[in-house]
């Protein structure tokens, strides 16, 4: 608690200083935790009928969706696996509510390992049967059949490459 204590103190007494900036771009150095909060966020905004509806930051004209689209030149990699060492999860979706991420129809469905975003591509958003269906192509597809991509309750944002290296 004293660490916790500590570092929350320093964080707001950074808070206290102000410096007046002209309006441009900044690097800003977030801390692990406001990264996590940021990647979250994202996850939770994924779904893909949103998206191809038009609803989401993922959206793109025409009913479309931005998958294959770079969203970021850093090569970051943000993705989901039930059997990530030390991160396990539920192996298979359960859900007691649908909505656009989840549907109860879906219970027991595989929750495979999912790259959501690859080197800053967007590469998959998640799908129920029914959106993956509804939405055709935009599905991760698996032997030429078309299914579900379930969210699962891990992420893990990762980079081949140091910080210092990437594009600014």
């Amino acid at each position: 608690m004293a660490a916790l204590d500590a570092s929350l103190t320093e964080r707001l007494g950074w808070a206290a200083r102000t410096i007046a900036l002209d309006a441009g771009r900044y690097e800003t150095v977030l801390p692990p935790t406001a990264v996590a909060d940021l990647m979250i966020n994202a996850y939770w905004s994924a779904a893909g009928r949103d998206a191809a509806e038009g609803r989401t930051v993922f959206s793109a004209p025409s009913g479309r969706t931005r998958l294959g689209e770079r969203l970021t030149e850093a090569p970051v990699t943000l993705r989901s696996d039930p059997a990530a060492a030390g991160l396990e999860c539920c192996p298979f979706a359960l859900t007691t509510a649908s909505g656009s991420t989840a549907s109860v129809f879906d219970n027991g469905l595989a929750v495979p390992g999912v790259d959501w975003i690859r080197s800053g591509v967007l590469t998959n958003l998640v799908h129920t049967r029914w959106s993956a269906q509804r939405f055709g192509g935009e599905a991760t597809q698996r032997d030429g059949a078309q299914s579900a991509t379930p969210g699962a309750d891990n992420l893990i944002m990762s980079s081949p490459t140091p910080r210092a290296a990437w594009p600014t």
